[in-house]
């Protein structure tokens, strides 16, 4: 009989070493994925769940893994875009800013996207008047852009290239004459998008 109570309490001890051993084996990865969830959770992007589980769970945990690894390569593939994307616009802000020829640029429904400082002067715009956002009827309202004004609504109702006409203007008494190229804005696979107006001074060259 003592036999008996040995035998059955060795039995009972040892179901329940594999019954905790088996519950550790899967509430451990569980726990681990759960904490790495939390972290992630954080913006933390660096986290993996080490486990050597090979059922069921260790594949669950190897897709886990995989996934925040494929979610990192992606932002920092998208943080390397954004920061080529600053850099490019950066340059061309540097170059607007810098070139004589003055450039203006407008969208579909014809309001100021853009415009450098040269084609602020040209046109006598200071500074501190704010033209971005604005149609551009707002903008060159004035009697003396009349011209002008003519070309671009030309321009945005025909849509195409329109290069070398020369327009004038009166700028504090006296006359400017400016070459006008306008050029439809039309992205690859898209329509029409806005209107690029570039001006160059030739009252110099014309004075020469």
């Amino acid at each position: 009989q003592l036999m008996l109570v040995l035998v059955t309490m060795l039995v009972v001890f040892a179901a329940t070493w594999i019954g905790f051993h088996l519950a550790r084996s899967i509430t451990v990865p569980i726990e681990k994925l759960a904490q790495a969830t939390r972290e992630v959770s954080k913006g933390r992007l660096d986290v993996r769940v080490e486990d050597p589980a090979s059922d069921e769970l260790g594949i669950l945990i190897e897709s886990f893994n995989q996934m925040i690894a494929d979610i990192q390569t992606g932002q920092e593939r998208l943080a390397q875009k954004t920061a080529e994307q600053e850099a490019r616009k950066q340059y061309i802000e540097t170059l607007l800013n810098t070139v004589t020829t003055g450039v203006i640029a407008l969208d579909a429904e014809g309001r100021l996207t853009t415009i450098n400082p040269s084609a602020r002067d040209m046109l006598g715009l200071p500074a501190g008047v704010e033209a971005i956002g604005r149609p551009h009827r707002d903008v060159l309202s004035h009697p003396r852009f009349a011209e002008l004004l003519q070309a671009i609504e030309a321009g945005m109702k025909a849509r195409h290239r329109v290069s070398d006409r020369e327009i004038s203007l009166q700028m504090n008494g006296q006359q400017l004459t400016l070459a006008l190229t306008l050029s439809p804005l039309k992205p690859p696979g898209a329509g029409f998008s806005g209107l690029l107006v570039v001006l160059d001074d030739l009252s110099q060259l014309i004075k020469a």
